[in-house]
């Protein structure tokens, strides 16, 4: 009897855990947990049915500043590749890089960024996979880790979308947060089929196709996705078009997460248009802001979850 009894208490407290444990409690926390049971309750006028359930975290900033782990990796590849590389030493911006000086503009970082970049799509997977486990360059917040595994455990699809180049944001996206490389819309390498011997594969020149950022990212995730996400997260002004998109949508949750600069339109916006304004230093507990452990990797035949939208600035970097 003890036993079924110590059961039912356990059964209980999991059912009415904190399922953001490192958000304060507060009107941002449950406002997203609000909307959340709303979704997912049936036969009322807000359910969502999991196809419907997208849910969108735009990651910026990674081609701007050299804090990213994007362009840390570069950093370490321009490094690497010097010594096949003499020219680079007069050559603005791996000479920069070369001379232990931050680059300080995003077309320096998109160039660094495209020629450490290109080759094989299959070795730069395993270089960027190696380079996550050996750097420690894994962290995350552990609050966005916690949304992520909530949403999820809610019948959610979680995407990324970055103006990143995706051959560097799958792997860490996958290795940080466990979202699968196929749910990842991001800037992308030109490219090309190799067919050798037998083999075939496909290699990455060393130039930006297309680049991620204002209303290309709506675009894209239509494209990618094929319906209007319910929920989104940005971090900047180039993230208001998707922003605005999902905000647009008859069941929608718009976020904008407060950095303070960069992001004028977009808070002006968020007042306008009555989004959910986060503010980390007031709604995520201090102390609990790094995590390394990735949230599981979405499974095969999951229900597919709907839109949703905030906007940060570094949320997931």
């Amino acid at each position: 009897m003890s036993r079924l009894l110590a059961l039912l208490m356990l059964v209980a407290a999991t059912a009415h855990a904190d399922p953001l444990p490192s958000w304060q409690d507060g009107a941002s926390k449950t406002a997203i947990t609000g909307f959340v049971a709303r979704v997912v309750k049936e036969k009322t006028p807000d359910y969502l049915p999991p196809e419907a359930r997208v849910a969108v975290f735009d990651v910026d900033e990674p081609l701007a500043y050299a804090s990213s782990a994007e362009l840390a990796f570069a950093f370490d590849e321009v490094r690497r590749l010097a010594p096949q590389h003499p020219e680079w030493a007069k050559t603005a911006p791996f000479s920069t890089v070369l001379a232990g000086q931050p680059v300080k503009s995003a077309a320096d970082a998109q160039t660094l960024i495209a020629a450490t970049h290109d080759g094989s799509v299959d070795a730069l997977t395993a270089r960027v996979q190696r380079w996550l486990a050996e750097s420690g360059r894994v962290q995350g917040h552990r609050q966005m880790s916690e949304l992520i595994a909530y949403l999820r455990a809610s019948g959610f699809k979680t995407w990324i979308v970055s103006s990143g180049d995706i051959g560097f944001v799958r792997p860490w996206a996958e290795r940080v947060y466990g979202v699968s490389p196929e749910q990842v819309v991001a800037s992308t390498l030109k490219a090309r089929l190799a067919v050798q011997g037998g083999g075939a594969t496909i290699v990455r020149s060393p130039a930006f196709e297309t680049v991620l950022t204002g209303a290309a990212k709506p675009v894209a995730v239509e494209r990618a996705i094929g319906r209007r996400p319910v929920l989104a997260f940005g971090d900047s002004d180039a993230d208001l078009p998707l922003l605005q998109w999902v905000s647009a949508g008859r069941t929608r949750f718009v976020a904008l997460l407060d950095r303070g600069d960069g992001a004028e339109q977009a808070q002006a916006a968020a007042l306008n248009l009555g989004w959910l304004v986060v503010d980390a230093g007031r709604d995520w507990r201090q102390g609990a802001t790094a995590t390394r452990a990735a949230a599981q990797p979405q499974q095969a035949g999951q229900s597919e979850p709907s839109a949703l939208v905030l906007h940060a600035r570094d949320m997931l970097y």
